[in-house]
């Protein structure tokens, strides 16, 4: 007599196989055509058109804000231009602006471009141009966060390596630390995407400010 289980179990499988394809195609098929739905909206601003309208407001927020120091984490309205960030203000040929508050006195960071071995140790704030904080590691990683050159946006890639590192002191403490102000379109940043684990929605243009402490190498 021919046995029909292994035939039987043969055949479930076959079908479940054959069901989660077609969940999987459904799930695709549903996917693109809200994507598409989407491409279609008139609403929708064109890329260069976005990116343009992300640099204005850059500039009229350099134009209308200042800060005291960046580890206060705080930007001011002002109505003074002469006072405002826009007159350090210097534009990166990408669209990104930034402001170099300290330069540094410790070691060049143009290494970490040549050799993946290197991070920098830094920290960091991150704003919406409402000056909404997202973030900061003063707080949550007081002794700073390291990052390769790959792992930047492509933002904070214009910029960090032209800053230099602290000098640590004998208490542990970095001085005279590399600071900067960095406004990023989203294109440059997160993009059409946005960022679910940091809050930010999509084309939305941030600001990052840095402190950076030191130039390590992965032994």
């Amino acid at each position: 007599m021919i046995k029909l289980k292994p035939l039987k179990t043969a055949v479930k499988k076959s079908k479940i196989i054959v069901n989660n394809t077609v969940k999987n195609a459904f799930t695709y098929l549903i996917l693109i055509f809200s994507i598409s739905i989407i491409s279609c909206d008139d609403k929708l601003i064109p890329e260069h058109e976005q990116f343009e309208k992300e640099v204005n407001d850059i500039v009229h927020f350099l134009k209308t804000s200042k800060i005291e120091d960046i580890e206060d984490g705080e930007f001011k309205d002002t109505e003074d231009e002469s006072k405002s960030l826009f007159k350090d203000a210097i534009k990166d040929p990408s669209g990104v602006y930034y402001v170099i508050r300290d330069e540094g006195k410790g070691k060049k960071l143009d290494t970490i471009k040549k050799d993946e071995d290197y991070k920098v140790l830094m920290h960091y704030e991150l704003f919406f141009l409402s000056s909404v904080k997202l973030r900061s590691t003063y707080h949550s990683n007081p002794h700073g966060v390291k990052y390769t050159y790959n792992q930047l946006i492509e933002g904070l890639q214009k910029v960090i390596p032209l800053l230099k590192t602290g000098i640590e002191g004998a208490n542990g403490l970095y001085e005279n630390s590399g600071k900067a102000i960095i406004f990023i379109p989203s294109r440059l940043a997160y993009g059409i995407y946005g960022s679910y684990y940091l809050g930010i929605p999509p084309n939305t243009p941030i600001i990052w400010t840095v402190k950076i402490l030191d130039l390590e190498k992965d032994k």
